[in-house]
């Protein structure tokens, strides 16, 4: 039996896994000892047995003789080729599917582990639809075909999401305290619970500062009243959700006409971070 179009199919699904996923290279030693063995072991494996092993298969796709009867001579050893291409591949992948996740890329081995295990399946559907196993009808060819491009967009999918989280707990792994402060905007009214007059400064993300990216657990800031001579008004909370900036912190027992100081620094598991410039305003 001919399967006709196969190589087209093929083609379009490995050129999604081509152009996806670069490893982000570490540019130096991870924070802990154990994340750097598993970053280099991400980085030995991924980029050079498993995509080495995916090119070879990738090459074999574009070959002329998969479109040959089933029965030809020049199909059979292209068969052949592909059957230990895809052999190969499998076996690199559990390679590092075997790794043992670090401290700090939790996150990534998990999506990591459920991209492979799309592209395992997806494989072995295609080895299927090479071998002819199960795909004897139109019907059946068909299903394999659906099934094949199911997992290919789910692998492709899972893979974007496994780099992109890689790309994070990679910066987690050489967190140092922030170099940067986060921006303030400033609103005043009374506050909800304790109806006093107040001053709100809403912590925000923006180009140089990211709660999540920096793994921020706390914040710190100071308060002044009138001058930057008078005695500072601490504070500090711990960020329960990294996710869901913004934060808002408030001076209660403002006055109109006043003029109040502020500044804010983050602190991660490395330490505190910079402090902000002092900001001013005044109350209407």
């Amino acid at each position: 039996m001919k399967i006709q179009g196969l190589k087209r199919i093929t083609t379009v699904a490995m050129f999604a896994l081509t152009l996806g996923f670069a490893i982000p290279t570490i540019s130096h030693a991870d924070n802990q000892p154990a994340d750097t063995t598993y970053s280099g072991a991400i980085e030995t494996l991924y980029s050079g047995t498993f995509t080495s092993a995916v090119a070879a298969y990738e090459k074999l796709t574009h070959s002329p003789a998969q479109q040959l009867v089933r029965t030809n001579a020049k199909y059979k050893a292209w068969l052949k080729l592909m059957n230990a291409s895809i052999a190969k591949v499998i076996s690199s992948i559990a390679g590092v599917n075997g790794l043992v996740p670090s401290p700090s890329y939790q996150s990534s081995d998990s999506l990591l582990k459920k991209y492979l295990a799309d592209y395992v399946a997806y494989m072995s559907v295609m080895k299927k639809l090479f071998n002819n196993v199960g795909a004897t009808t139109k019907t059946a060819h068909a299903q394999l075909v659906a099934s094949q491009k199911k997992l290919a967009s789910a692998f492709s999918t899972d893979g974007d999401s496994w780099a992109t989280q890689y790309t994070i707990d990679s910066s987690i792994s050489n967190l140092a305290a922030p170099a940067t402060a986060p921006s303030v905007t400033f609103t005043s009214g009374n506050d909800a619970n304790t109806n006093l007059f107040t001053l709100f400064a809403t912590v925000i993300d923006d180009s140089n500062f990211s709660q999540k990216a920096l793994q921020v657990t706390s914040y710190v800031w100071e308060w002044y009243e009138g001058s930057l001579t008078s005695t500072p008004i601490p504070g500090t909370i711990l960020v329960k959700d990294i996710s869901t900036p913004p934060l808002v912190v408030g001076l209660s027992g403002i006055v109109s006409g006043g003029t109040y100081f502020f500044r804010i620094a983050a602190v991660n598991p490395t330490g505190q971070g910079v402090w902000s410039s002092y900001l001013s305003t005044k109350i209407p």
